[in-house]
Parts: structure tokens; sequence; C-alpha cells
């Protein structure tokens, strides 16, 4: 399989598991020293900002 498929793969299943809100799923897919940053919109204000680590 070739790194772009496997990416696409990992994409793919991060998606299904946001969907699904399935947090312990999608949080197998990263390292443990992963950092995500999540931008969301809840009204007219600017995004607020989380980082997770």
């Amino acid at each position: 399989m070739s790194d772009e498929r496997k990416i696409q793969e990992v994409l793919a299943r991060c998606v299904r598991a946001t969907d699904q809100r399935d947090g312990k799923t999608q949080g197998a897919l990263f390292t443990d020293d992963a950092v995500v940053q999540s931008f969301s919109r809840t009204g007219p204000a600017a995004p607020s900002r989380w980082r997770r680590r």
C-alpha cells in the first residue's frame, strides 16, 4: 500500500470517529506525544481555540 493510501485510510478512520463522536477511537489514531488543535465557532464571535496534549 502506498504512503498516500495509508494517509487516506487514517483520515477516513478519523472522519468516521468524529462523525460518531468516538473520542477513544479518534485518539488512538495519534501518537502519545501528538498535539491536536481544534477550532470551533459557537456564535458570531471569533473561533474558540482548544489545545489538547
